[in-house]
């Protein structure tokens, strides 16, 4: 139990120390990729139906999203507002190809939902520090 508390406290102040700086594209890789592995262990925790290949497998999917959503990182201008479409639209389309090339019962559970999980909820947090706080 403890562990859970000490993983969401490191990631509250990895999270606080990477807006500190105003640097978020390596912190969001790394913190992304540790909250995957979580997410993924958490799901697969009562068993070791191929945990190690999964596990690549979801780090392949995610590094997909990450440099789908590379754009926003570069963005110097703030003038594209509409580079939350790539990343939803390369998800989609990953959850196809897989759905189309694998015949994996669990994939909802074990792969969509902790790349998924891992990936959108940084992404998004710097898209509204970077686009829509500004606003306010």
């Amino acid at each position: 139990m403890w562990n859970y508390f000490f993983l969401l406290f490191f990631f509250v102040f990895y999270a606080f120390m990477s807006y500190k700086w105003g640097s978020f594209l390596i912190p969001n890789f790394v913190v992304g990729f540790i909250l995957l592995l979580f997410l993924t262990y958490f799901y697969y925790k009562y068993s070791d139906r191929g945990l190690i290949l999964i596990s690549m497998f979801n780090l392949f999917l995610y590094a997909l999203l990450f440099l789908s959503s590379i754009f926003i990182y570069f963005d110097r201008e703030n003038e594209k507002r509409t580079y939350y479409i790539f990343p939803i639209l390369i998800s989609i389309l990953l959850m196809i190809v897989q759905k189309q090339i694998m015949n994996y019962d669990e994939a909802f559970w074990g792969i969509y939902i902790p790349v998924t999980g891992a990936f959108f909820p940084l992404y998004f947090l710097k898209y509204y520090i970077k686009y829509m706080k500004e606003e306010v």
